[in-house]
């Protein structure tokens, strides 16, 4: 699905002796991480000058450990590991000269042994992130991104926003069913009374079997996301499990 669309833009530049061979429908496996504290600094280049604006963590499922479960802005991790992630990334982006342009660079730390995993770089904004920097700093990201593509150095606000802190969830179940009900448009307006800062996105309708969905990873399958604003970690658990029974959205398994 990836490799192929990959390999006919391929066909358009000189790729060195050394690669030329390895094709789309290749991958490089280098080492396993183990770690269990995952982030991403979204951040820019301007001018030479590079500029981390927010770090998001990415949380995992317990009932499946390969599959997020929530991002949640803005980081708990400590102040030294942000510092030597930026100093990473920096370092990383000064080589290759990237310039004038957003970046978001995920990471892995060690709590145990203190080593940091540079995992991948895109040369993009977060579209998921989006949401949480609007709740907690006060403005969408798209305001960096445009503003890079103009010329001129982003001038983002800083926890201007109506809330503490904010999270992606990603509401997940790891058994195929058939989905016997979905919320109505007036159950989410309800809802969305009660719990003012809610978004939400069903991804299923009803007599659908959770196997239909596309884009799914290998270990669960996403039937809903929601975007929440809090004061605290504790209050964002507490919003998503109030949102989720009040949703009714109902799940017969499959035997």
């Amino acid at each position: 699905r990836f490799g192929n669309p990959f390999n006919y833009l391929l066909q358009y530049t000189e790729l060195p002796p050394e690669v030329a061979p390895v094709d789309g429908n290749h991958c490089i496996a280098e080492a396993i991480i183990s770690a269990e504290h995952q982030c991403t600094l979204e951040g820019y280049v301007h001018a030479g000058e590079m500029k981390v604006y927010g770090i998001v963590d990415s949380f995992r499922s317990g009932l499946q450990p390969s599959s997020f479960t929530r991002y949640q802005y803005p980081t708990t991790l400590p102040g030294r590991i942000q510092e030597r992630m930026v100093e990473v990334a920096q370092t990383f982006l000064r080589h290759i000269g990237y310039d004038d342009s957003p970046f978001n660079m995920e990471f892995y730390w060690d709590s145990i042994t203190d080593d940091l995993w540079l995992l991948e770089i895109n040369a993009r904004i977060s579209k998921s992130h989006a949401p949480l920097f609007k709740y907690v700093d006060g403005m969408y990201h798209h305001k960096v991104m445009v503003d890079t593509a103009l010329g001129r150095k982003p001038d983002f606000p800083h926890r201007r926003g109506d809330h503490r802190y904010a999270a992606k969830f990603m509401w997940r179940v790891v058994s195929d069913a058939i989905v016997t009900r979905v919320p109505t448009d007036d159950e989410i307006r309800r809802l969305r009374e009660r719990v003012p800062d809610l978004q939400v996105q069903i991804h299923v309708h009803e007599e659908m079997r959770l196997s239909e969905l596309a884009d799914q990873d290998s270990y669960t399958y996403e039937i809903a996301v929601l975007f929440l604003g809090g004061d605290s970690e504790r209050d964002l658990l507490e919003k998503y499990a109030f949102c989720q029974e009040s949703l009714h959205l109902h799940l017969h398994p499959l035997t």
